[in-house]
């Protein structure tokens, strides 16, 4: 691909859409368009790159080894697109372009999280910005973040990397708990021997804190969301950490009980994160002056 076109960079972003979505029919409705005409698509790219970009058929979807090299190329140039269009965008002096964010999930019940009123500012004076928010783990939103495809990012990253700026905003607090049917709703005088001989579910990015805490050396389950953790402890079947503020509505019905409350407890730090070389856009730059002065306001 000598000189690349407005078709290509269209070919491109069919293609890391697909990827990310593990395949056509996935695609589909992210994309608004058939698995046919997404099909041709990438027939035309694979024919003007000269390469043969992945496997498809009743296999399933599958990357060759120069798909995986063009999709990691791919992310670059597409990256790179946005942030030429967002600086010039910065020129005209209006606030337009595109924020992306990445958040952990099952924030919206914490107060400490001031994320909504900071939208709702943002957008009244920045109506031309149009907001994606991705909801991903941890590890995966720093990934974004440093790739480009995220421009900040929101959650607790207790494993810093290089290239990444990290600003601490709060604690959330949490607590271990056992739902209904497990053995330890009904028992008084709960001891830690009787946590660390039970089935304990743990976050795939902070097992290591959990597990200590409890001291346990080997989780029976391992999840990278709270909704997973939740519906595993509801069972009756396992413990397991839980924010409080996540936890409160299925404590007020007695659907889960706290463990050792007053003695076993764990502080998850959220930090913002964004990339350490990279511009920041007006927008980009707005949002973070809203979002800073609602956590301080918090905090006060």
């Amino acid at each position: 691909m000598k000189q690349v076109q407005d078709a290509d960079l269209r070919m491109l972003r069919i293609f890391v859409t697909i990827v990310d979505c593990g395949g056509f029919s996935a695609a589909q409705s992210v994309l608004n368009i058939s698995q046919p005409t997404i099909s041709e698509y990438i027939g035309r790219l694979e024919t003007r790159l000269g390469l043969r970009l992945c496997q498809r058929g009743r296999s399933g979807f599958r990357l060759t080894e120069s798909g995986e090299s063009v999709y990691v190329a791919a992310q670059r140039l597409l990256a790179s697109v946005e942030t030429f269009r967002q600086e010039t965008d910065d020129l005209s002096g209006i606030l337009r372009g595109e924020l992306r964010l990445g958040l952990i999930d099952n924030t919206i019940s914490n107060t400490d999280f001031r994320f909504v009123s900071a939208i709702r500012e943002f957008n009244r004076m920045a109506e031309n910005v149009r907001i994606d928010i991705e909801i991903l783990p941890p590890h995966t939103l720093k990934k974004q973040v440093l790739d480009g495809r995220l421009h900040a990012a929101i959650g607790p990253f207790p494993v810093k990397v290089q290239g990444l700026l990290y600003e601490k905003l709060f604690d959330e607090h949490h607590s271990i708990y056992c739902g209904i049917g497990h053995p330890l709703y009904d028992k008084h005088n709960v001891s830690r021997n009787d946590l660390r001989n039970s089935q304990i579910v743990a976050h795939g990015y902070e097992h290591e804190t959990d597990l200590k805490l409890i001291g346990n050396t080997r989780p029976a389950a391992i999840v990278d969301n709270m909704e997973a953790e939740a519906l595993l402890i509801m069972t009756g079947r396992y413990i397991g950490f839980l924010p409080r503020h996540y936890a409160e509505r299925w404590l007020e019905r007695r659907e889960l009980k706290p463990l050792l409350d007053d003695e076993i407890r764990h502080i998850s730090s959220f930090y913002l994160v964004t990339r350490a070389e990279q511009h920041k856009t007006r927008a980009l730059c707005t949002f973070l002056a809203f979002f800073g002065e609602r956590i301080r306001q918090n905090m006060g």
